[in-house]
């Protein structure tokens, strides 16, 4: 049984030095409208909303990183602007969300508050509902103002607080534009939410490396997350569904992420969760897992999103004979054999025929695939962790008259490089059958530079194991390599 009794602790706080916060007003206030904090939700209330001896917010900024459905928006941030509305000083409070139904939604919540709640609504002045205009304002001159972000709205607003909802979205020309007329304004502040980092998210996880350093001056910051490392292969572990004893799949460690499962989140409804996504966007929304940043040296040059769009479910390699790759994880607790080939319609085509713990049963079935098999080529990394196993695997290649081949260091970045390549276009030239285990190598999987441009796949830097990859990789080369091919993929690529 899950035990929700007990309050989850975050992975990460940190905040500056306060005499006080007034978190517990702003929960006081959300419970007038009948809504009853957790106690994770209001323990951020109270980082956030930390004061010094003269009633100041002691942090210009505060950020609250938890994953989806934990009600960091109404359980939060709606408190906290309900708590600058009735009790703060007046000013204007400018609401911001990477997308307008996200404004519009935080809109509506605020109305029906006000209108559940007698006391607040006598203080209110006008409610105004047109549509891109929604905005809230009080007798007292408080005005809560509502805007779906951009790089030149809410230029010239000068308000007391600015809410950065959905902060994944963030771009530094959205905050050029909106901190800027916080600038002459005394006791201001900035409050950002958000779920884990997306590739893309340079704002936020700036916040998030600043957060979990601790002893910045200006920021408040809590975050909850698992953070990655306890599955029972360590990183030989591909966090695919049927990995035995995932950290994906642990309700400890879901609920350490995840405060509000088994209270708002069924445990059936995450499993479901878990059955539906791949395991790069669960471990994300879920375990609060960050994307590796783009254009950084460990980022994986192929994104989710583009292996996912060459993925052919029930797609038949078509050409008569095939490649074979043989590839181990680093520390040699996995190995993977793939396959490519062509399809009838002159596509290369990488499968994963077997993914298993160890390297003992590699030689016996390698000769299994080869009794039932027309292979042309065995390709293996000349350089990595697969050359232990060469002297078990050349008597079963020469028993079967079967070249053996050891990739280069030269030929290992041309085949990544073609890899990138071919699926990395509008009509992608390089299928595959959608495996979990791929996708969850190219989820965690980084590269590692030879110099002029040149790459590689760097297992060490990698979240996962991507054994199975780097041997989809080869046998992509080798398909023209060793004229497995309908077209020249060496002459396209170069």
């Amino acid at each position: 049984m899950l035990d929700v009794s007990t309050p989850v602790p975050p992975a990460f706080c940190s905040h500056p030095d306060r005499v006080g916060s007034y978190g517990d007003e702003a929960a006081e206030l959300a419970a007038m409208s009948g809504r009853i904090l957790d106690p994770e939700q209001r323990q951020a209330l109270d980082v956030l909303m930390g004061y010094d001896r003269k009633g100041s917010w002691t942090a210009f900024e505060g950020c609250i990183i938890i994953p989806r459905q934990n009600g960091k928006t109404g359980g939060i941030l709606v408190p906290m602007v309900l708590w600058d509305m009735f009790l703060g000083p007046p000013g204007l409070i400018v609401w911001t969300a990477h997308r307008f139904k996200t404004t519009q939604e935080a809109f509506l919540d605020f109305k029906q508050i006000i209108a559940r709640v007698p006391e607040f609504s006598r203080r209110i002045l006008r409610i105004s509902e047109a549509n891109g205009e929604e905005a809230i304002e009080l007798k007292s001159g408080t005005r809560l103002n509502f805007l779906a972000r951009s790089k030149t709205g809410g230029r010239g607003m000068s308000g007391k607080r600015l809410v950065g909802d959905e902060a994944f979205a963030l771009e530094d020309g959205h905050l050029g534009t909106l901190i800027p007329t916080m600038a002459a304004i005394p006791n201001s502040q900035v409050v950002y939410a958000s779920s884990a980092c997306l590739e893309g998210s340079e704002v936020l996880r700036r916040l998030v490396e600043r957060g979990r350093a601790g002893g910045d001056p200006s920021l408040a910051y809590i975050e909850w997350c698992s953070e990655p490392g306890s599955c029972r292969r360590g990183e030989a572990c591909t966090h695919s569904r049927d990995e035995h004893g995932c950290q994906l799949d642990d309700l400890g460690a879901q609920r350490t992420a995840s405060p509000a499962l088994g209270r708002r989140i069924l445990v059936s409804t995450m499993a479901a969760m878990r059955r539906a996504m791949s395991p790069a966007e669960f471990a994300r929304e879920f375990l609060g897992w960050h994307d590796k940043p783009v254009g950084s040296e460990n980022a994986s040059p192929i994104s989710v999103e583009a292996w996912a769009k060459a993925a052919r479910p029930g797609s038949l390699i078509d050409s008569g004979r095939v490649v074979l790759a043989v590839d181990c994880s680093w520390n040699l607790r996995s190995t993977t054999i793939a396959v490519g080939g062509e399809t009838a319609e002159g596509l290369g085509q990488i499968e994963l025929i077997d993914f298993q713990p160890g390297t003992d049963w590699v030689p016996d079935t390698l000769a299994r695939l080869l009794a039932d098999r027309k292979v042309s080529a065995i390709a293996v990394d000349g350089f990595g962790p697969v050359g232990a196993l060469v002297p078990l695997l050349q008597p079963v290649c020469d028993a079967a008259n079967v070249e053996l081949h050891s990739l280069t260091g030269a030929e290992s970045a041309t085949a990544a490089g073609m890899v990138q390549e071919a699926v990395c276009q509008d009509s992608p030239r390089l299928v595959h059958l959608g495996d979990d285990h791929l996708a969850a190598a190219i989820a965690g999987a980084a590269r590692r530079d030879r110099g002029d441009g040149a790459w590689v796949w760097g297992r060490k830097r990698s979240d996962v194991d991507i054994c199975p990859l780097i041997a989809a990789t080869e046998v992509f080369w080798g398909i023209s390599t060793f004229g497995v091919k309908a077209y020249d993929l060496m002459k396209s690529f170069g």
